[in-house]
């Protein structure tokens, strides 16, 4: 069998992508707060970022929230406030979207089964929204997306950087 170039491309991406998503790297992550009220529900997580040994850390914060209304669907909303991690993700820090993409799946069958009021235990929508430091960057929406579907996501929907998906509630 002679290697063409396509083939040899398609080996590389492959390989790439297979390293890019290995979801079993992450930062340790902890549950910090659970809440649940008659019309709102919520888990908020934490982590350290730290790139190499030499850069600067700084602290993650992973809110997961659903609302009682007309649509609703888990909210999904990341964030730091470290003037250190502008961009890092950027510079290639693939752990951040892993972890992200971990975190929620430890919620979805972790945390949300927990919840009192089915309709937070069985709420199977989720939102989120990938924001990027420059207008039309899509690149980090599609790296979610693609890290939400080998984590047991489904009916992926993205519209600019906004994306929503599934994550079935495992039937006992």
């Amino acid at each position: 069998m002679k290697l063409t170039k396509r083939m040899l491309l398609e080996m590389i991406e492959e390989s790439l992508l297979t390293e890019l998503f290995d979801t079993s790297d992450v930062y340790d992550f902890k549950l910090t707060t659970k809440d649940e009220e008659h019309d709102y529900a919520q888990a908020i997580y934490h982590f350290t970022a730290q790139k190499t040994p030499d850069s600067q850390p700084y602290e993650y914060t992973v809110e997961i929230r659903g609302f009682e209304d007309s649509d609703m669907m888990w909210d999904v909303d990341f964030h730091t406030d470290s003037v250190y991690a502008y961009g890092l993700t950027g510079e290639t820090d693939l752990k951040i979207y892993v972890t992200i993409a971990a975190i929620v799946k430890h919620f979805a069958f972790e945390v949300r089964p927990t919840y009192v009021d089915d309709k937070f235990s069985q709420l199977e929508k989720f939102y989120g929204s990938a924001q990027r430091e420059f207008q039309g960057d899509l690149r980090r929406v599609r790296i979610y997306a693609e890290l939400i579907k080998r984590m047991g996501g489904r009916d992926i929907e993205t519209v600019s950087n906004q994306i929503e998906w599934e994550i079935p509630v495992e039937r006992v």
